[in-house]
């Protein structure tokens, strides 16, 4: 009973109210995911004999992937400074992209291939995103179905080349674009976004709180 307690609290944080409302949110999670990796998986189970598939499709920055699992790799090798290897200069190692190698430790603990565990950093921390997200609506819409609906919108939309072709190149192929571009690209493009959501839903909050004491 204390624990149910504590998760109806930790729920209402995030705005969850009813339990239809859960599993609407959950719904629309899953719709993202699956069609944010629908390409990646499509074409990770069809390559070919004597190809090696990087583990990665999408519109956007497809050849960044490269250096993401050079970092996973460089973590499954034990390491925690970067070492650039795509360059013949002598570069320094530095204490650069801890998350990359932190990664590439856990990779190494579970004996983890470094695309697989590039993947499962993304599915771990879009959690941070899409619960911040859904806080975020909460504090702004009170009714659950208008906060699915805009959730729903939050996750699903990909700029506005359908109103203006011309804007492709700069609203369906660039992560930072857009929210679903975002969350089908790389961790620290999720987390990174997550984190300045909740920032937003707690400065929102401690705002409204010193409001309410001046009253």
């Amino acid at each position: 009973m204390q624990l149910r307690a504590k998760l109806r609290t930790l729920l209402s944080y995030i705005g969850l109210e009813t339990k239809q409302e859960l599993l609407g949110f959950l719904g629309i999670c899953l719709v993202a995911v699956v069609l944010t990796n629908f390409a990646t998986a499509y074409h990770w189970l069809h390559t070919g004999s004597g190809q090696y598939y990087l583990g990665y499709g999408s519109l956007s920055n497809r050849s960044d992937i490269n250096a993401y699992l050079m970092r996973i790799e460089q973590g499954r090798e034990g390491a925690w400074l970067f070492e650039e290897w795509y360059t013949p200069e002598n570069v320094p190692k530095s204490a650069f992209y801890t998350l990359y190698l932190g990664i590439g430790h856990v990779a190494r603990v579970f004996d983890l291939d470094a695309r697989v565990s590039f993947h499962l950093a993304r599915f771990a921390v879009l959690s941070v995103l899409f619960c911040g997200l859904y806080a975020v609506l909460s504090l702004f819409v009170k009714h659950p179905k208008r906060r699915l609906v805009y959730f729903g919108l939050l996750l699903l939309s990909n700029g506005f080349s359908f109103a203006f072709p011309p804007l492709y190149q700069s609203s369906e192929t660039i992560s930072e674009a857009s929210n679903f571009a975002s969350i089908g690209y790389a961790p620290h493009f999720i987390l990174g976004l997550g984190l300045m959501v909740w920032f937003y839903w707690l400065l929102v909050r401690i705002m409204r709180q010193g409001t309410a004491g001046k009253r």
